[in-house]
C-alpha cells in the first residue's frame, strides 16, 4: 500500500470519529502541559532554595527553630516555624511530669496562668516560651508545693518587670527538728521529768491539753515534757487547763493545715518524698511559730503602751 493511501485512510478515520479524535488530542495536550508545569515547579523550587542559602554567603549555615520531633523545613519554602499543639506540649512534658494531661493544660489556661495564642479556627498554638512557662509552673508545684495563686502572682510580677523577691532562709533540717530520744514515760515519770506535781499532769490530761493513750497504758514522750513545763509556767500565773486547751486546739488546726500542704508528698511511699515532706513541715512549723510569736509580742506591746 502506497504512502498516499495510508494518509487518505488515516484522514478518513479521523474525520469519521471526530469525538475520539478530539479527546485523544486533548489528552496529549494535557500530558505535555503537565510535564512542562512539573518541570518548571521543580526547577523554580531548586533555584529558590539555592537563592535562600546563597544570600547568607558561602560559609554560613542558617538554623531555624522548629517543632519538636517533627519533620519539615520551616522558613525555607516560604512557611513559618510550626507551633506546638496542646497534645504536643503534653507529650513533650510527660517525661519530666508523668501525670500531666491535656486537661491539666486546659485548666492552667482557664486559671489565667498560660495564654497560648490561637489560630483563626480556634486551635491553640504553643510557642517555645509557652512551653517553658508551663514547665516552670509544674516545677513550682512539684518542687516547692506552691499553690497556683502564688505562682500566678510571681508570673505577673515578672511580666511587669518587677525584681523577684529574695528567697527566705531555709528552715531547720528535719533530722534536727523532729529528733527524739524515743523515751516512753508514764504519768508519774512525766511529772518527775518535767519537775511538776503529778496533779498537774492529771489536770492537763483531763483538760485535753495532753493527748494520752489508753488510761491503762498512757505513755508520753520528749515533747510532752516540754508541754508540761510550759503549761506549768502558765498555770503558776493563774491560767487553768481549760484556758490552755485553746492553745492545743490552735496547734491541732495548724497540724491539719500543714498536713494538707504536704498531702501530695505524704501519699508517696518513696524515701525521697517523705524526706521532702519532712523538710517542708519543719520549715512551715518554725515559720508559724516565729509568726505567732511576733504577732503576740506586737499586740502585748500595744497593751503596755496604753
Amino acid at each position: 500500500m502506497a504512502l498516499s493511501d495510508l494518509a487518505r485512510l488515516a484522514s478518513s478515520a479521523l474525520r469519521g470519529h471526530k469525538l475520539r479524535t478530539g479527546l485523544s488530542m486533548l489528552g496529549i495536550a494535557i500530558g505535555i502541559c503537565a510535564v512542562i508545569l512539573l518541570t518548571s515547579i521543580g526547577e523554580g523550587t531548586r533555584l529558590y532554595v539555592l537563592d535562600q542559602f546563597t544570600q547568607f554567603g558561602t560559609n554560613i549555615i542558617g538554623i531555624n527553630p522548629g517543632k519538636q520531633e517533627t519533620l519539615g523545613i520551616p522558613g525555607v519554602l516560604g512557611g513559618s516555624t510550626k507551633k506546638l499543639t496542646i497534645g504536643d506540649v503534653a507529650e513533650a512534658l510527660r517525661k519530666e511530669f508523668p501525670s500531666v494531661t491535656v486537661s491539666k493544660l486546659r485548666f492552667l489556661e482557664s486559671e489565667g496562668l498560660i495564654h497560648p495564642p490561637r489560630t483563626p479556627s480556634g486551635y491553640r498554638e504553643y510557642r517555645d516560651v509557652d512551653l517553658e512557662r508551663v514547665r516552670y509552673i509544674l516545677r513550682q508545684q512539684r518542687d516547692h508545693f506552691l499553690p497556683l495563686k502564688v505562682i500566678k502572682s510571681k508570673l505577673n510580677a515578672w511580666e511587669r518587670g518587677e525584681e523577684p523577691t529574695t528567697a527566705p532562709p531555709a528552715g531547720p533540717p528535719p533530722e534536727t527538728y523532729f529528733a527524739s530520744s524515743g523515751v516512753q514515760l508514764d504519768a508519774e515519770g512525766l511529772a518527775r521529768s518535767a519537775g511538776v506535781p503529778s496533779s498537774v499532769v492529771a489536770a492537763l490530761v483531763a483538760g485535753g491539753v495532753l493527748q494520752a493513750g489508753a488510761p491503762d497504758d498512757a505513755t508520753f514522750g520528749d515533747d510532752d515534757v516540754a508541754v508540761v513545763r510550759a503549761a506549768h509556767r502558765l498555770m503558776i500565773h493563774g491560767l487553768e487547763p481549760r484556758h490552755l486547751r485553746s492553745i492545743r486546739l490552735a496547734a491541732n488546726r495548724e497540724v491539719d493545715l500543714f498536713r494538707q500542704l504536704t498531702g501530695p508528698l505524704l501519699r508517696h511511699a518513696s524515701p525521697v518524698s517523705r524526706h521532702q515532706a519532712g523538710e517542708v513541715l519543719a520549715d512551715v512549723a518554725q515559720a508559724a511559730r516565729e509568726m505567732q510569736e511576733a504577732m503576740v509580742r506586737a499586740d502585748l506591746r500595744q497593751i503596755l503602751d496604753h
